[in-house]
């Protein structure tokens, strides 16, 4: 779950925003980023997104995904040492599992974030991208509670 949560972190401020609303959608910002900086594939980002970005505040259990448009069934499994990190592995039938090691996806986002080619890299670059980080920066620090005495 602390992946994903830093996940949704960093491509809130790659994206500029934060809240949800019209035009804005948590789940592709967070695809995208992990497509552009951490180089997962596509179809891969989209299921890890889904199985653990919205058990970040509810159930904390990611569940079985089925695919809307065919009869795909997709797992996952999380651990250390896992041989194929973020590939699909077909099972039987149509069920098909997603490998996630916690240790590799670290790595992977260091390198996506500080890396050469690295989120930190292009901000140092682009105007545009540090303009989209402060209004971020922006709208995370002006959250107001209203506490009931």
């Amino acid at each position: 779950m602390y992946c994903f949560a830093t996940i949704d972190y960093f491509s809130g401020f790659w994206a500029g925003w934060n809240q949800s609303g019209p035009g804005k959608n948590q789940t592709d910002r967070m695809i995208d980023f992990l497509d552009r900086y951490l180089l997962y594939p596509r179809k891969e980002s989209q299921l890890a997104v889904h199985f653990w970005r919205h058990k970040l505040m509810h159930t904390s259990e990611p569940r079985k995904l089925h695919n809307a448009d065919n009869n795909e069934v997709y797992v996952w499994r999380t651990g250390t040492g896992l041989e194929h990190h973020m590939e699909l592995a077909p099972l039987e039938g149509q069920e098909f599992c997603l490998d996630l090691d916690p240790l590799t996806f670290v790595g992977d986002l260091r390198t996506g974030i500080f890396g050469p080619s690295g989120y930190f890299q292009e901000l140092r670059g682009y105007a545009d991208l540090q303009a989209k980080y402060l209004t971020c920066l922006c709208e995370l620090e002006s959250y107001r509670v209203k506490l009931k005495p």
